[in-house]
């Protein structure tokens, strides 16, 4: 599978071409995801689909997140071109899609990718511990999800993305944003480092197009 490098996509003022559109791309950091268990989940996270976290755990610990924010020209808003969880400090010299459990990335079969559906025009990365505030919220007059939307919606985020804290005895926070053009499926990249340690972890909506 013929993965790209997504640091390129960070590059302030890297060039991306969508059918006959040209976007500019400019990173953009969104403050931190705080993982407490480490098992990490990326979904909708306004839909709670049960999907599983990773099957590789992370060290629990505060970790940026940054976006490659795209703009066309005459648009007032920008479009989420990729999201990036940062890990380390390292850059990665490889590439790899993320799949799920026991399978095998250059296999030719789609369903064993770790893929997810978007029915918010909304995605995330979050913690286990905090996927289970979220969904425990449902039980409530007021959900969690009802306050972040609130937050997606204010203006100064240019209704694009949110960093909100689910659960104040252990800081798990759900760092969501806008899945590109809208509702589909979408895969996840691992960036490694010389060693084969995962530095980090990309969720993309239109780099790889």
């Amino acid at each position: 599978m013929n993965v790209p490098n997504f640091l390129l996509a960070f590059n302030p003022g890297q060039e991306l071409i969508l059918n006959s559109s040209k976007m500019t791309l400019n990173p953009h950091p969104i403050g931190e995801l705080v993982l407490t268990s480490g098992n990490l989940i990326v979904c909708d996270p306004l839909y709670l689909y049960k999907m599983p976290p990773f099957s590789v755990q992370f060290s629990p610990g505060r970790y940026p997140v940054i976006l490659s924010l795209g703009w066309e020209d005459g648009e007032k808003f920008p479009t989420v071109v990729c999201a990036m969880l940062c890990l380390k400090e390292e850059n990665p010299v490889r590439w790899e899609i993320a799949v799920e459990p026991s399978q095998d990335p250059d296999s030719p079969e789609e369903t064993l990718i770790y893929r997810y559906g978007v029915d918010s025009g909304t995605s995330s990365f979050m913690d286990e511990d905090a996927f289970q505030a979220m969904d425990d919220s449902f039980e409530g007059e007021t959900t969690l999800g009802d306050l972040l939307i609130d937050e997606l919606e204010k203006e100064e985020n240019f209704q694009r993305w949110a960093n909100m804290l689910v659960d104040e005895a252990t800081d798990a926070n759900v760092v969501a944003f806008s899945s590109g053009f809208g509702d589909s499926y979408y895969d996840c990249y691992f960036g490694y480092d010389k060693e084969g340690n995962i530095v980090r972890v990309v969720t993309d909506f239109l780099f790889s197009n």
